[in-house]
């Protein structure tokens, strides 16, 4: 599907993600993303039957990084 990547230059700190809606949508539901920033889909898509927020087959969504530090 795809993936993410993030670097703020400092090889010793975590990135963790999330995926989001966007407005007028609400496809990331049909996501998953690992902790290498691969995103997937969650059950593959049935073309001839869509299922994302307008049913275009076009899913809209967001993806974020966030950096986390142990406690």
């Amino acid at each position: 599907m795809g993936s993410y990547s993030a670097d703020n230059g400092n090889p010793d700190e975590t990135w963790g993600w999330l995926i989001g809606v966007q407005p007028g949508g609400s496809d990331g539901d049909f996501f998953d993303i690992d902790d290498n920033g691969v995103l997937t889909f969650r059950d593959a898509p049935d073309y001839d039957n869509p299922q994302d927020d307008d049913r275009d087959n076009t899913y809209s969504f967001s993806v974020a990084a966030y950096n986390y530090q142990p406690w």
